[in-house]
């Protein structure tokens, strides 16, 4: 009984800490913290890598990991700092396993994170003396802690306001024509693992949204999403190899697969070769280009596809597509756009 509860309290100990909001080099630090793995004085004595194990601070205790973080004097006067939020704290543990499960038990998770960033900053303050012979005070290592945490703030807040402007832009996608004298095919794969099966849908359309051919095929598949992706281009570029096809613009909404495309790097992955075959056709098609685009505007590609996969069965239809996404088409279409923004 007392080993499954000491489970349970090992894997909610872990699971905190990966959920702590701080810097990834943080919870890597008190990932080692806690498995005891920090190269400590004590720890590098006993693997008989130096023959004192006595911290290099004080040098009055030996340096285990508890010692370096909370004992020792120089530590201590980070924690008496009034904004470590610990100032007042009493705390009589030995081992850095039984504080840390104090402080899970005791602080809010804000606090613990900020709690997290200090020992942190406390141990790259110990390692920069060791190796630099510099000391930074208790208020510098405050300080440097606070910053960190800013920075964190600020990039999470950049992050966040990109993810709002990409979402803006998605829900703003929609299907674009081509140029004059060019044509559009869209594609997309749907891939149905418990089945192993992959369908592909394919449009094409002109200048003015009109359907030139619309398809489905089912395939047999086992793989990555990103191979059905780009085994789906093929086939978009086949049928226009097969068609005699010039001025084509291929766009699907699997960004890597139009990035690998169109780098001058060799793409090393599940694709590469695919790639490598999908750029050999293009060099010889001057006319043709591959791009992508959100699935919000690769709407209509995606359910041609979904489509083969509950039909089962591969189709081809000549300036016509599937009743049911007749409507769509029609809405997408530049004059029908146009209509809407002028009413």
């Amino acid at each position: 009984m007392g080993e499954s509860s000491n489970w349970q309290i090992t894997k909610q100990m872990w699971k905190l800490v990966w959920n702590l909001n701080v810097p990834r080099k943080v919870k890597h630090f008190i990932w080692k913290a806690l498995q005891s793995i920090l190269p400590t004085k004590l720890n590098m004595w006993k693997r008989n890598v130096v023959e004192d194990a006595t911290c290099p601070i004080c040098k009055k205790e030996e340096e285990s990991i508890q010692h370096v973080l909370w004992n020792c004097p120089a530590a201590n006067n980070v924690w008496v700092e009034r904004s470590s939020g610990l100032h007042k704290w009493c705390c009589e543990e030995v081992d850095f396993i039984q504080l840390w499960q104090k402080l899970m038990k005791t602080l809010e998770k804000e606090k613990l994170e900020i709690v997290a960033v200090i020992l942190a900053g406390i141990w790259f303050r110990r390692n920069k003396f060791v190796f630099n012979e510099k000391f930074d005070g208790p208020s510098q290592v405050m300080k440097q802690a606070e910053l960190m945490m800013e920075m964190l703030h600020k990039a999470e807040e950049k992050q966040g306001d990109h993810r709002r402007d990409m979402r803006i832009r998605r829900i703003n996608t929609k299907w674009l024509p081509p140029n004059d004298y060019f044509m559009k095919i869209n594609y997309d794969a749907f891939v149905n693992k418990e089945e192993k099966k992959m369908g592909i849908g394919m449009t094409a359309r002109n200048h003015v949204g009109e359907i030139l051919f619309s398809c489905c095929v089912v395939r047999k598949f086992v793989g990555e999403i990103e191979v059905a992706e780009t085994l789906a281009l093929w086939k978009a570029m086949e049928t226009g190899a097969e068609l005699n096809l010039q001025g084509v613009v291929f766009e699907g909404d699997a960004q890597t697969i139009a990035k690998a495309v169109n780098s001058k790097d060799v793409y090393h992955g599940w694709i590469d070769q695919q790639v490598l075959d999908i750029k050999e056709v293009l060099s010889h098609r001057p006319s043709w280009s591959v791009h992508s685009i959100f699935r919000e505007g690769n709407n209509v590609a995606h359910m041609l596809a979904k489509r083969a996969m509950q039909r089962g069965e591969e189709s081809f239809w000549m300036k016509e597509i599937p009743s049911e996404f007749v409507s769509i088409v029609e809405m997408e279409k530049p004059c029908n756009k146009l209509c809407s923004v002028i009413s």
